[in-house]
């Protein structure tokens, strides 16, 4: 489950206009959701021991969230 969970962690939506810096803040926010997902899921012993299963469903809408708040349009 942790190697599925690394690869989600990978993941990367497609924008409708890459810019230069596209690839810089794909990684920082990949980084920055997998960090905000970890911190929340330790806050209470229900959500990490159920974070494996939940982590996939979670971090792909985190990413997209984070890279509409720097101004990118995503498509699909």
């Amino acid at each position: 489950l942790l190697a599925c969970a690394g690869c989600v962690s990978n993941y990367a939506p497609s924008v409708q206009v890459p810019g230069a810096a596209y690839q810089t803040d794909l990684a920082a926010c990949q980084e920055q959701s997998s960090e905000a997902l970890d911190k929340r899921a330790a806050k209470t012993g229900l959500a990490w021991f159920s974070s494996p299963f939940r982590f996939p469903f979670q971090v792909r809408p985190a990413i997209r969230a984070c890279l509409q708040g720097k101004g990118y349009t995503l498509a699909g």
